[in-house]
């Protein structure tokens, strides 16, 4: 557990799925308690880590590490990927983000010398496309990807599905 003023990070634990679920669920793009449970099971299996930011006993933010990126390039390679970063829009720019981020990229760097990350291409990946760039993740120059493959010349509608892969090394 790390704490910082009224800032603590700490792992997930089973009874997280639903308060962050519930927390999230007012958000434009909520997600099912389900997804949490899943990360909490990949947790236990030791195929994600998953970190959450709490204020005042309430869950502000978490992000997720996956410790094999279904992303082939980086599979291969045996890059851990950054997956999941959110942080409630009240306590957004003021550090929680990147006190994640610099949390999971220290775990990270117990594993290996690069950490990757997919963000989005809509709008709505704006700030996560921002924080990226400010941490110094840079293009892995394979291009835009959709549902963790590459695109090859298809035309394709901006979607929650597509992004770009970036790598920083560490």
């Amino acid at each position: 557990m790390d704490s910082d003023g009224d800032i603590i990070l700490k792992d997930m634990e089973e009874q997280d799925c639903r308060l962050i679920a519930e927390v999230f669920s007012k958000e434009e793009h909520s997600t099912p308690i389900k997804l949490y449970q899943s990360y909490f099971q990949q947790k236990k299996s030791d195929i994600r880590d998953i970190i959450i930011a709490w204020h005042k006993g309430q869950v502000i933010g978490y992000v997720t590490i996956v410790w094999e990126s279904n992303y082939e390039d980086f599979k291969e390679q045996h890059i851990p990927e950054i997956k999941d970063i959110r942080v409630l829009p009240e306590y957004q720019r003021q550090g929680i983000a990147s006190r994640l981020m610099d949390e999971a990229e220290k775990r990270v760097a117990e594993f290996g010398a690069y950490c990757a990350a997919g963000v989005g291409l809509s709008e709505t990946y704006a700030a996560a496309q921002s924080l990226y760039a400010k941490r110094g993740y840079v293009p892995d120059g394979k291009g835009i990807f959709y549902m963790d493959q590459d695109i090859l010349n298809d035309q394709l509608e901006v979607d929650d599905n597509q992004g770009l892969m970036m790598i920083k090394r560490l």
